[in-house]
């Protein structure tokens, strides 16, 4: 029999799952054991582990996502060097699958004039043949494309997850993301998944380390002690909030790109630019209200209720200001900790859950979520 013909029978398999996010602070890997699928999904997280960049690669990684003249020569060894990257996160654990979502690099859901035709397009380099070769195993990447074929957003993708980790019979809840963007995700009580509604609401950690290595020269503000010194300057707090995306009502997905959407470098730029010779500790405490204000907001003119419960995950739930922030505005919010859920690695454990629906056919995409027109199985395996 063909040493890989069991991976596609039902039973329990072992899955690790990658994730590098827009705030390219390093990659998360999560070992999980999983059988079932949808709802009645029994899992068990075995193994996490993170692991920073190296300098050289993040700053290639950081100029191809936000500069427009990067080389198609450098481009083109991208994404085998960071499969290489990715093995190597990878050495210690043991899979018979793996879930990668790669780097973003591009995200442009709305359909644009390009070469004679309207396209939509999303970009997460990676090379899954290289990942799969270095790592023996077969490997599951292209989550998004699959969805933004069908005329969806591409994103978010953790949905689907959310609904199985988080999903009650009596409660109705938000799981709360708090990565380089933000973004939630509405849990109907006793919803099914096509019941589920979720968006992005605008910036997070993008935009606080962003800040954080101009004002102060270190990759972030450990957990928001200069931005808890500070106060908001209200002009530059508004100014942020003008930004055309967060008027927009859903489906919508946002990114490091530029234009309607886009909280990169440019917005970034500005931001600073609007604060003008404020302190370090003021610019912080501003662009942390940035994420609250935009949050909260989108939450109470997008969302059907008021939640019960409020589950917050993702690299924001380090920072302790912003997470005091939320709770003043968001009463009852909490981490998904309390769940039994590692709010650190929940995202790389999204992407071993994506990629196990993904080979047992099961269709992860939401059409409530991103707008595509049905919903489809996410992903493409490449083998070693």
């Amino acid at each position: 029999m063909n040493r890989w013909a069991t991976l596609f029978q039902d039973g329990p398999r072992t899955v690790a799952g990658v994730m590098s996010g827009t705030s390219l602070d390093g990659i998360d890997v999560a070992v999980m054991r999983l059988e079932g699928h949808g709802r009645e999904l029994r899992w068990e997280l075995l193994q996490t582990a993170s692991h920073a960049f190296e300098p050289a690669l993040r700053d290639e990684l950081l100029a191809a996502a936000e500069d427009a003249q990067y080389p198609v020569d450098s481009f083109c060894r991208l994404g085998p060097r960071l499969a290489r990257a990715y093995a190597e996160a990878l050495a210690d654990t043991e899979a018979e699958l793996i879930g990668c979502h790669g780097q973003t690099l591009r995200h442009q859901p709305d359909p644009a004039q390009f070469a004679g035709a309207q396209v939509s397009a999303t970009l997460q380099v990676v090379d899954g043949a290289a990942l799969s070769v270095h790592a023996g195993v077969p490997v599951v990447t292209g989550f998004r494309e699959g969805d933004v074929a069908l005329g969806g957003q591409g994103a978010p993708l953790v949905p689907y997850v959310d609904w199985i980790l988080f999903g009650h019979d009596t409660e109705q809840r938000v799981a709360l993301n708090l990565g380089g963007i933000a973004n939630v995700t509405w849990l109907p009580a006793g919803g099914a998944a096509t019941d589920i509604l979720a968006f992005d609401t605008g910036p997070a950690n993008m935009l606080i380390d962003a800040v954080a290595q101009e004002a102060l020269g270190v990759p972030f503000d450990d957990a928001g002690a200069a931005a808890s010194r500070g106060r908001v300057l209200p002009e530059a707090l508004e100014r942020a909030l003008g930004h055309p995306f967060f008027a927009r009502r859903p489906p919508k997905s946002a990114g490091r790109q530029s234009g309607d959407a886009g909280f990169g470098r440019g917005f970034a730029d500005r931001f600073v630019q609007a604060c003008g010779d404020a302190t370090p500790e003021d610019m912080l405490a501003t662009a942390v209200e940035v994420t609250v204000v935009s949050l909260s907001r989108a939450m109470r003119s997008f969302l059907p209720s008021e939640p019960h419960r409020i589950i917050a995950s993702g690299g924001g739930t380090r920072n302790a200001f912003l997470m005091a922030r939320l709770a003043d505005r968001l009463p009852g919010v909490t981490t998904s900790h309390e769940f039994g859920v590692d709010a650190h690695f929940k995202e790389a454990m999204a992407f071993a859950i994506l990629a196990h629906e993904a080979v047992g056919g099961v269709a992860t995409g939401l059409p409530s979520v991103t707008g595509a027109s049905r919903a489809a199985v996410l992903g493409s395996i490449s083998w070693p």
